[in-house]
């Protein structure tokens, strides 16, 4: 075990990420793409959760 010290943003992709642009070179996702594509709560839309995430990955 290994300790590792940074900050944590815990929130829903579908809502957009609350980050400015350039802040990041790049990102690796595993296994989080597809809960954009469900629609367990009746206000679940995934399209506008998969446009609202993908809109904001380029400011």
């Amino acid at each position: 075990e290994r300790e590792v010290e940074g900050d944590l943003v815990l929130g829903d992709i579908g809502y957009g990420m609350p980050f400015r642009a350039g802040s990041f070179d790049g990102a690796i996702s595993i296994s989080a793409l597809q809960w954009l594509c469900q629609a367990d709560k009746s206000y679940h839309n995934p399209v506008k959760r998969l446009y609202k995430f993908f809109s904001t990955l380029y400011g």
